[in-house]
């Protein structure tokens, strides 16, 4: 099913079927390359679009992976230590990439991405990784649905409250303006549960028609408007996928479970 036709299904109950969605973060440009393959078998999918990327800023762990890659470790370390030097960098160059989310700092990790990539490799602005509003509205008018990403990738959590909706509402409004209709989802950035805050959840409490979608792990069993569930599954083989599907069919049962046994009654409340 489409993502747009899912809380419906769900405000009505527990789902009594099978259904799946398939997501897109980050307008990566080689989705274009599948569109026949998913109209063929009318699947409906939504990219969540960040609107920097659309303009030419590729996303930095982009940027990150080739200097892990092609031998730009050192000069990535160099860069981080320079402007984020009061935490530990690995000389290590697989430890290093992992570093550059597990010890994000908004705006800063980014900067020195780029730096080290345009010192070693080329222009980071050349590689072209994202598609661009051109190419997504293509996409859009064939019937694939847009969402919102936030404007640069930055994880909500490091953010304050008020550059944090910033990033949301400046999306929007890219994506509105250019015409790609999006619809009222927001992907929260590496979708994490400590990759968001009190603050995003207030402004999704001042935006009630919004929907929160993570990416780390679970089958939506009920209806949740800031909470929605997803599952990152990379390139598996088939096999892969099977267990993938089952692992977390399992753990969400089992938690869904665990929360209607031992949900408040009325006089607890």
């Amino acid at each position: 099913m489409s993502l747009s036709d899912v809380p419906e299904v769900l405000r009505r109950g527990r789902a009594t079927h099978r259904h799946f969605v398939v997501t897109f973060d980050d307008a990566y440009t080689n989705i274009a390359g599948i569109a026949d393959f998913l109209g063929s078998r009318k699947v409906v999918p939504t990219v969540f679009v960040n609107g920097a990327f659309c303009e030419g800023r590729p996303y930095f762990r982009v940027l990150a992976a080739l200097l892990r890659d092609y031998g730009g470790g050192p000069a990535l370390r160099a860069e981080l230590a320079s402007l984020i030097p009061n935490k530990e960098w690995s000389e290590k160059s697989d430890k290093l990439f992992d570093q550059t989310k597990d010890q994000y700092v908004a705006g800063l990790t980014e900067t020195a991405v780029a730096a080290a990539y345009n010192k070693t490799i080329g222009v980071a602005a050349d590689l072209r990784c994202h598609l661009d509003a051109a190419e997504l509205l293509t996409l859009r008018k064939r019937g694939w649905q847009i969402g919102n990403h936030t404007w640069e990738h930055l994880t909500l959590s490091a953010l304050d409250d008020t550059t944090a909706a910033d990033a949301i509402e400046r999306n929007a409004a890219y994506l509105k303006d250019a015409n790609l209709e999006p619809l009222d989802w927001l992907s929260y950035p590496n979708g994490l549960a400590r990759h968001v805050s009190a603050g995003t959840k207030a402004w999704l409490d001042r935006n009630p028609t919004k929907h929160g979608l993570f990416a780390g792990g679970g089958i939506n069993l009920f209806y949740s408007r800031t909470q929605w569930l997803r599952i990152s599954l990379g390139n598996p083989d088939l096999q892969a996928f099977r267990r993938i599907l089952a692992h977390n069919a399992f753990a969400s049962s089992r938690l869904a479970t665990y929360l209607t046994d031992n949900a408040p009654t009325a006089s607890a409340r």
